[in-house]
């Protein structure tokens, strides 16, 4: 294995989301087996001082944190591959990018919450712009498949077409079979009319509702799962141990599997939901506060 040092690019952004990055660097340095240098990307750092640090590390591998310091890897003059981290969706440029991991939530891991809280939870619905969303989609249909749930996905390209669908979805849901999963997707929901209208429906009507976020919990959504930043940061790291092994990785494009789990027990016992005490502490944070 090379004992080059490998170059960790972050961008120069306020917290909470400096701190994120922050942590999961510092999860990568704990798993990667190498030494890295970080590289904090402002605005007064030129593209020829960029390429001349690189240069000098000639690393076989790069890591990207977020989409401004993948363009930077990606506009520097060399072969390394670059494992870019901490994507909301999939990057739209994948030039050079051996593997993305994405900030969205696995599915699967959502799926099978769902059933843990309700086993009588078959089908989800989900209304999602494809344009942006399709790889998660894939990984949304074959998780619904391993589970035996029906998976009804809602094509919009905006925010005007989704309030349409969510009104229509909201009318023909089966309040014990069906559940609806609100992606984290920016072009299809509009946190100021159509996510309290959905919520409003749903504490009307004792819908299941759950989130690939936490701040829908707090607004009444039953449950909803986070980045563990630290642990993606270590994930991250044994990505790149892989990697550097030329070991194949068998999914380029992949969702977060390191997680925490918030849920509101209000908006559970509402629906009539009732867990066991071992369940409830499953979750990392339970809303309201002291609700545990």
């Amino acid at each position: 294995m090379s004992a080059a040092e490998i170059p960790i690019f972050y961008p120069d952004i306020k917290d909470p989301y400096l701190s994120i990055f922050k942590d999961a660097i510092r999860g990568i340095d704990s798993t990667i087996g190498q030494p890295v240098q970080t590289r904090l990307i402002t605005n007064d750092v030129s593209s020829v001082q960029l390429q001349s640090w690189a240069n000098q590390l000639q690393a076989p591998l790069a890591i990207a944190m977020g989409p401004s310091s993948l363009k930077t890897l990606q506009d520097l003059k060399d072969d390394a591959s670059i494992l870019a981290a901490i994507f909301i969706t999939e990057p739209s440029n994948l030039n050079k990018v051996a593997v993305a991991v994405t900030y969205a939530p696995d599915p699967m891991i959502l799926f099978k919450t769902m059933q843990r809280l309700d086993k009588r939870t078959n089908r989800v619905h989900v209304v999602i712009n494809p344009l942006r969303w399709q790889w998660l989609i894939d990984f949304a249909a074959q998780a619904a498949q391993r589970l035996n749930m029906e998976l009804v996905v809602h094509n919009a390209r905006n925010v005007s077409e989704s309030a349409k669908l969510y009104d229509k979805v909201l009318k023909d849901m089966n309040s014990i079979s069906d559940s609806l999963w609100l992606p984290e997707d920016s072009s299809t929901m509009d946190a100021q009319v159509i996510l309290p209208m959905v919520l409003s429906v749903m504490w009307d009507k004792n819908l299941k509702i759950f989130s690939s976020g936490v701040s829908q919990v707090g607004r009444g959504a039953l449950f909803g799962l986070y980045p563990d930043s630290y642990a993606m940061g270590e994930y991250v790291g044994q990505v790149a141990q892989k990697l550097l092994k030329n070991q194949k990785i068998e999914e380029p494009v992949q969702p977060l599997r390191q997680l925490k789990s918030a849920i509101n027990i209000k908006s559970m016992q509402h629906i009539g939901l009732q867990i066991d005490q071992e369940t409830l502490n499953s979750f990392t944070v339970v809303l309201p506060k002291d609700a545990r």
